[in-house]
């Protein structure tokens, strides 16, 4: 079965972003094993608060889902919970206004999770990480592919319109440049 249009229009619209943000998120240091311990705290620090942003923005727009689906048990998952608190500032939150907006930020939020498995295998191997603490990769590892097919049958339960999927990606867009926000910005520990 082919991918719904709207999830083809999604990945067009964000490749380049999604390329940009792995560079400002160690992506290289992961894969090649050289993530230092400051750096998994930065990593770790700024996963924290896109996820308290990202958990209250979906908390507040909730209403926008079809109430029988089972989505919406997704976005009661906070998963900012499950990484050490910090004391970075917070990010202002504002609900989304349509299902589709909600629909392009859900594709960034819930695809980020698709490599936390290999993330956590990768950062179990790396030399100097071995007494720190890395399963909020395990745990978005354990939910991602999980989570990511009932993304896709909300998908598949829709018919998108044209507008709806412009708009889905221009959102989808948003999220991916606020990824890229977050994690571009140093903090005092790398």
């Amino acid at each position: 079965m082919s991918a719904p249009p709207i999830l083809t229009a999604l990945r067009d619209a964000t490749r380049d972003l999604h390329d940009a943000t792995e560079q400002h998120a160690y992506a290289a240091e992961i894969r090649e094993r050289t993530l230092r311990p400051e750096q998994l705290t930065d990593l770790l620090q700024k996963q924290r608060r896109l996820h308290e942003y990202f958990d209250d923005c979906f908390a507040k727009s909730r209403h926008l889902l079809p109430a029988e689906h089972a989505l919406l048990s997704l976005l009661k998952t906070r998963r900012a919970e499950w990484l050490p608190e910090n004391d970075l500032p917070t990010i202002s939150t504002e609900p989304y206004t349509s299902p589709a907006a909600l629909t392009g930020a859900l594709y960034v939020v819930l695809g980020s999770s698709m490599g936390s498995r290999m993330i956590a295998k990768q950062l179990a191997r790396t030399p100097g990480l071995e007494t720190m603490d890395f399963s909020f990769y395990e745990r978005m590892g354990d939910v991602g592919g999980r989570e990511w097919r009932v993304f896709l049958d909300f998908l598949k339960s829709a018919e998108w319109t044209e507008a709806e999927i412009t708009e889905a990606s221009a959102a989808a867009r948003a999220t991916f440049e606020t990824f890229g926000r977050v994690f571009q910005k140093k903090t005092s520990s790398v």
